[in-house]
């Protein structure tokens, strides 16, 4: 049989993480995916300083194969011809731009819906493609910092500790694939081309369904152990969180050279000691320290401040209550109520996927103990009389168990 996704187009506009990933998913099954690259040395992916084989950046080796690649540039108006002649050809469209990225290079939802009524578009943001953050620079750490994950990852009375994987990114990618899917049905039965949006945030919001739950439904703080270190997420300094001077920690995403311009401290990335990225690791423990001297001068607000003035990667580390009180953590949606099938209702994790024309959420609570079982049998044209036979225990067995009956019943 052919592949799933075969005959389907995918155009991927996005950058580094989950947006490559994410298309790469849709190619693994059977989608053509063309990858459209800058002409000043390609993707992003292919400049940044993580781990090389065979002269090839082991980021594109691991989130780009079933993949054609073209080098356009978007923001002229011959690329832009082309992307526009691509769009009508494709089903599906991925991109990771900010809003005003989008517009400005007019390759936003509403640019191509114009070309293509049906074009599937799938938005990979940090925050949420609307509210207080859509506007930030998104990254894995800070997701996993607001989201109280790298807080939950960490021991008692030791600085937090992000997750060991780009886990935002890896299951931001799948999320998108698998709106990607829904929207791919949606089409077929309905006609209409629609908006995915997916956002790190989200995700990680949605990861956290287990331990941040049991705080939001009135368990009380989730302990965590005791004992161990920080680390710095094999990125080197200065990766990973710092205390300030009100007793909160920061998340900081950037180099050693970004943090010190922010922080208006001495560049020791130009110091020979420290001036490649492998001389930093090894001395890593004397550089964490020189950036936590530094950090211990601001409070939280202050040093945000700065970091968003120079703007870089930087966040608050959240534990779960400050989490589900962040503005725009409300604004996605990401904590919701359900009707608990034993009265009232629970607090939940929101949909991290958002469908413009067909959007997803909670149509029915969550079920009792085989509380559908004969309405099931009866759909497949059992009578009650014989569901009720298969009912009947049978040397200890059951062929089904109807389950417990509503009160109202």
């Amino acid at each position: 049989m052919p592949a799933v996704l075969e005959g389907i187009r995918v155009l991927d506009l996005s950058r580094i993480g989950a947006g490559p990933l994410s298309a790469q998913m849709l190619g693994d099954l059977g989608a053509d995916v063309i990858k459209v690259e800058d002409v000043e040395g390609g993707m992003l992916d292919r400049r940044v300083t993580y781990p090389w084989l065979n002269d090839e950046a082991l980021l594109v080796l691991q989130m780009n194969r079933n993949k054609r690649s073209i080098a356009v540039d978007i923001s002229s108006p011959e690329g832009k011809d082309i992307i526009y002649k691509l769009a009508r050809q494709s089903d599906v469209v991925v991109t990771n731009f900010r809003p005003s990225v989008k517009k400005r290079l007019k390759v936003a939802y509403e640019d191509l819906r114009r070309l293509n009524e049906k074009i599937i578009y799938v938005s990979v943001s940090g925050f949420g493609e609307t509210g207080p953050y859509c506007e930030k620079k998104g990254q894995d750490l800070l997701a996993q910092a607001m989201s109280g994950a790298m807080w939950m990852n960490s021991f008692a009375d030791n600085p937090p500790i992000p997750i060991g994987t780009l886990i935002a990114d890896l299951d931001t990618a799948k999320l998108s694939a698998y709106g990607v899917l829904a929207a791919l049905i949606a089409r077929d039965r309905f006609g209409v081309g629609q908006e995915v949006q997916v956002s790190l945030l989200d995700t990680m919001i949605d990861l956290q369904m287990h331990d941040a739950f049991y705080q939001v439904n009135g368990g009380g703080m989730y302990r965590r152990g005791r004992h161990g270190r920080g680390n710095s997420f094999g990125s080197g300094v200065p990766y990973g969180a710092y205390e300030t001077s009100d007793g909160k920690w920061i998340a900081i995403s950037a180099g050693l050279a970004e943090v010190c311009y922010a922080l208006g401290i001495e560049d020791l990335s130009q110091d020979p000691r420290y001036d490649t990225w492998e001389k930093q690791r090894e001395h890593q423990d004397e550089l964490w320290r020189f950036v936590e001297r530094a950090m211990a001068e601001y409070t939280a607000e202050q040093a945000l401040g700065l970091f968003e003035a120079a703007d870089i990667w930087a966040a608050p580390v959240y534990d779960y209550e400050e989490a589900f009180l962040d503005p725009q953590v409300l604004h996605n949606k990401m904590l919701i109520e359900v009707e608990n099938p034993r009265g009232g209702t629970f607090k939940t994790t929101g949909m991290p996927v958002k469908l413009s024309h067909t959007p997803a959420g909670p149509r029915r609570r969550p079920p009792r103990y085989a509380e559908h079982t004969a309405e099931v049998l009866k759909s497949l044209g059992y009578s009650p009389s014989a569901i009720k036979r298969l009912a009947e225990k049978r040397a200890e067995k059951s062929v089904v168990v109807l389950g417990e009956l509503p009160a109202d019943s």
